[in-house]
């Protein structure tokens, strides 16, 4: 499977509580995959300027045309102002996914780099519907 690792991109005391998104991506045809895979490139070129970014990675399995990203942010109001700002782009490959599914939780920076099981597990419990806030349900 290949990724790009964790990219740090700030740095925070260990018990501050910052924002976590992750998604995945199942592009609709093999053929849509270099479009997709570029426009991570040009994520990855946008996470790196923006302010509020604590770090981000992104990881493929080609086989499946499927694709994933996790960004931890300062707090939630930074996630939302670069999904805002960056909300055409977004909206241009909306046509070459067939599946979509997000989640965000809060962690403590002393948590971060975020790890991929935690990622596919939380993605996992999000696409099953026993969660529906992104959270995962308590013990």
């Amino acid at each position: 499977m290949p990724t790009l690792p964790w990219s740090t991109r700030g740095s925070l005391p260990p018990t501050y509580a910052c924002f976590v998104t992750a998604s995945q991506q199942l592009v609709r045809w093999p053929w849509n995959l270099p479009a997709q895979l570029w426009r991570l490139r040009g994520l990855r070129i946008q996470l790196r300027d923006t302010r509020g970014v604590l770090g981000f990675a992104f990881a493929a399995r080609l086989r499946d045309r499927t694709i994933w990203t996790v960004v931890a942010w300062l707090d939630p109001d930074a996630a939302a102002l670069f999904a805002k700002t960056h909300a055409d782009a977004f909206g241009t490959f909306a046509p070459q996914t067939a599946a979509s599914t997000d989640v965000s939780w809060s962690c403590l920076a002393e948590e971060l780099p975020v790890t991929w099981p935690d990622v596919h597990r939380r993605l996992d419990a999000a696409a099953a519907g026993r969660c529906h806030s992104g959270a995962l349900p308590t013990r």
